[in-house]
């Protein structure tokens, strides 16, 4: 992942940036598996093997990140905590995004083949920008890119708006279950790895108390210092 790397000078967080970097790489891979499979690209057994083994690398990486952090911790100088604190909450983002991969692979599983229907481009059209999004808010991480941050998180908003209102549509649809179920699962998942990129994204333009913002609906999200009342 470019620029992951941005020490260069031997610092023990050095590792963990590498370790994240590879942390999205597999997840962006598992992914595009989970979509082979969904439309029809690649049998879902041949699919399911190799989605697992990539989900088995990121669980591994991120129990080393964790482990690192724990071990750096106990030497750190104060001008470390913060990106201490950062890596903790963001690997798990970026091993959540894995998990939702994994859901997808689940529709696959179930006989769910959205190659099947007038829809199959639009679907198609719809896993592309997400997935897309994904390397492109690592890259922005890696750098500590805030403009270009800020210009994925406009984008996170209007993906996270898209997949809600596909959700409702699906949901309230008179199609049969059987084409209805699948769309709104579809949509959801994609939703929650929009979700989990903002959060990453979150951490190259937020203060650390805010990080995590996307992964809640607009409307209760929480921002800056709760009044008293709510203390």
């Amino acid at each position: 992942m470019p620029g992951f790397f941005r020490r260069g000078d031997g610092h023990p967080l050095d590792a963990i940036e590498q370790n994240l970097g590879a942390m999205f790489t597999h997840v962006t891979s598992s992914l595009h598996l989970a979509a082979r499979a969904l439309f029809g690209d690649q049998p879902v057994d041949d699919v399911a093997a190799d989605l697992r083994a990539t989900d088995r690398q990121v669980n591994l990486l991120e129990q080393e990140v964790r482990r690192a952090l724990l071990v750096h911790v106990a030497v750190a100088v104060a001008a470390d905590a913060p990106s201490m604190l950062t890596y903790m909450s963001l690997v798990k983002d970026i091993e959540r995004i894995g998990d939702y991969a994994k859901n997808l692979l689940d529709l696959a599983e179930l006989g769910v083949d959205l190659s099947r229907g007038d829809d199959a481009g639009e679907l198609r059209r719809d896993f592309a920008v997400v997935v897309e999004l994904v390397p492109r808010a690592a890259t922005a991480f890696a750098e500590r890119d805030e403009a270009v941050a800020q210009e994925l998180l406009a984008d996170v908003e209007s993906l996270l708006e898209r997949c809600n209102a596909k959700v409702d549509a699906a949901v309230t649809s008179d199609e049969p279950g059987r084409h209805a179920a699948p769309r709104a699962l579809y949509h959801r998942y994609l939703k929650r790895v929009v979700a989990h990129t903002g959060n990453v994204l979150s951490g190259v333009v937020m203060p650390l108390d805010l990080l995590d913002f996307f992964d809640e609906d607009v409307e209760d999200r929480v921002r800056g210092v709760p009044d008293d009342e709510d203390r």
